[in-house]
């Protein structure tokens, strides 16, 4: 365990299965996430190496309301008296400390056995009080900025923060690597390297629309005819999409194809065969009149 460094003010806190993000302003602490129950000492011990005491702590932000992410939130906030902020749509889980809403196992024989074992949705804990509900756009005055991004899909109150800017990007569950990188590199080595490209561009064009310095990032053309292409052309596009729904690019689409055949459509241009000159016209009439008993079969031109 320990305390890791991302970049200049932002430390990492391992707490087992879970991690926690420490900012440092220079002046007061924040923590985002609280990590499972009893690792509330983790947390102190790391506060402590960067030769700051826990009352030093003054926020406590949550990236959602699993019990891994608050799990020891009610100890850390007992033993500080940190402010908390959390998503409006989970936070009344934090409150009442259980239980949870049930979750889907993610594809896969793997995802459903994991899930067995990690998943208890009826387990209770410590309840924590949280100060101030936070909603998407909004930018909270603590360690320079954290500008929150609303992220449902895991979790329906889930939000991501950027501090300071497009300095860091703090998110809960994104990735898990339970197994070690090992299995990790198996199930690479099964994959094709198409696939794996395809999903990296996907991820990048995303957070570059999350990044734009808008209350609420919004989709430009180019984004649009993005997805519109990567759908035609990549089967796995719906797996790495997280702005929009996959509906959503579907009617992109339909709405792109109705706009092409409407503009070629109002083109003036003359369709079918050229027009026979008059000399042709005269040559047909006069071999029907000369055969009248030839069928359309036989007088075929």
């Amino acid at each position: 365990m320990g305390l890791n460094k991302i970049v200049e003010g932002a430390y990492l806190i391992p707490l087992g299965m879970a991690n926690a993000v420490l900012l440092d302003s220079g002046h007061d602490l924040a923590l985002v996430d609280g990590g499972f129950p009893d690792k509330e000492s983790l947390v102190f011990d790391a506060i402590r190496q960067l030769g700051r005491t826990p009352r030093d702590l003054r926020h406590l932000i949550f990236t959602h309301g699993h019990p891994d992410h608050i799990g020891s939130a009610a100890a850390i906030v007992g033993e500080t008296g940190a402010t908390t902020y959390m998503h409006a749509l989970d936070a009344p889980f934090a409150e009442t400390g259980g239980p949870f809403r049930p979750m889907d196992p993610a594809p896969g024989l793997l995802p459903r056995i994991a899930y067995r074992f990690v998943w208890r949705p009826q387990a209770r804990m410590e309840p924590v009080r949280i100060d101030h509900h936070i909603a998407d756009g909004e930018t909270l005055p603590i360690a320079g900025g954290l500008h929150v991004v609303h992220i449902p899909g895991h979790c329906a109150g889930q939000v991501a923060f950027l501090w300071q800017g497009e300095r860091l990007l703090i998110a809960g569950d994104v990735g898990m690597n339970i197994l070690g990188l090992g299995f990790g590199m198996l199930v690479r080595i099964f994959r094709s390297r198409r696939s794996l490209l395809l999903e990296n561009l996907a991820l990048r064009q995303q957070l570059t629309v999350l990044k734009r310095k808008h209350p609420k990032p919004k989709l430009r053309m180019l984004d649009i005819l993005f997805w519109v292409v990567t759908r035609r052309f990549w089967s796995g596009w719906k797996q790495s999409l997280i702005v929009v729904t996959p509906e959503t690019v579907v009617r992109w689409h339909r709405a792109g194809f109705r706009l092409y055949w409407s503009f070629i459509s109002k083109v003036r241009k003359r369709v079918g065969r050229k027009r026979l000159s008059k000399e042709v016209k005269d040559l047909i009439f006069r071999v029907v009149a000369e055969n009248p008993t030839w069928g359309a079969s036989t007088a075929n031109f």
